[in-house]
């Protein structure tokens, strides 16, 4: 069946890591297949990341991608096609402060801290050196700070062995925030971003300005700093891979990020519109 528009006026808004890109991976062809069909028929397809501008942008070129994505775990929204910042959302200043309190309790920590389109280095430890490969990142002296450097951050990311993670996140929660949401992003991650600002929150006001009505956004993510993005879609898709509580949280369970969540989600629409015939042979799984 040969039809057009299928998606028209539709969106889908995806996590990276660990629901399209497998640690250590690459993007499944039957992933950019199913980029390519949603887009050609009229739908949005954009990212959703807790990641910054400098580490999105290789990706979302790789995949062709021209619409504006939500980085910084939803406190930027960023148009790759025009290297435009298009909204953004600052931490308050109180966050430099609370920076500074747990460099000084966790000396192993290693920090970094997101600031338009870059992101720096504070301290660095194995953690935040793996984090970074690939990616240049600024150093900036973790003294800076303490002397209350006051440049606009929109997002810092803790990062540590998973049992120091775990007090970081214990000692952040005994201290006076103010509009600052903690999120555990992984194991390792601790991150610091503001209340308002969330994946979720950054997905709907991108699909109000793109003009895609909510019931017709769709999300997908498979971690804790996915929750507001689960919640925020119409209906919400987890990878098999997912936390357990992400699964349980999300309307549909779809397979392994390695395999093709966009290309099962894609699936599902149509099956569920019963429009089987319109799946094309290069999106249809194993099994189909």
């Amino acid at each position: 069946m040969n039809q057009t528009g299928l998606f028209q006026g539709e969106m889908i808004a995806s996590d990276i890591d660990g629901t399209i890109l497998p640690y250590l991976g690459r993007v499944s062809d039957r992933n950019r297949a199913a980029i390519r069909f949603f887009s050609e028929q009229g739908g949005v397809f954009t990212l959703s990341t807790g990641r910054s501008i400098i580490a999105t942008r290789p990706i979302a070129r790789d995949l062709g991608l021209t619409v504006p994505l939500v980085v910084n775990n939803g406190s930027l929204l960023y148009n790759p096609a025009t290297d435009e910042i298009v909204q953004k959302t600052d931490l308050d200043p109180s966050a430099h402060a609370l920076i500074a309190a747990v460099l000084e309790r966790f000396p192993e920590a290693g920090v970094e801290v997101y600031s338009d389109r870059e992101f720096y280095v504070l301290q660095e430890n194995a953690h935040i050196r793996a984090h970074v490969e690939g990616v240049e990142a600024t150093p900036w002296s973790s003294a800076l700070v303490r002397k209350g450097d006051f440049r606009p951050w929109q997002k810092a990311l803790i990062a540590a062995d998973p049992e120091v993670s775990t007090q970081v996140l214990a000692y952040l929660e005994t201290l006076p925030r103010h509009n600052i949401h903690l999120v555990r992003s992984s194991v390792h991650y601790v991150e610091l971003v503001p209340v308002d600002a969330t994946k979720g929150e950054g997905t709907l006001r991108l699909a109000a300005l793109l003009g895609v009505s909510r019931e017709h956004v769709y999300t997908a993510g498979d971690y804790n700093n996915d929750i507001e993005l689960i919640d925020a879609g119409a209906i919400s898709f987890a990878p098999s891979n997912a936390l357990e509580s992400i699964r349980q949280r999300a309307d549909v369970v779809v397979g392994d990020c390695a395999d093709g969540v966009v290309a099962d989600i894609v699936e599902y629409l149509l099956r569920e519109r019963g429009l089987e015939a319109c799946i094309p042979a290069s999106l249809r799984c194993a099994q189909g």
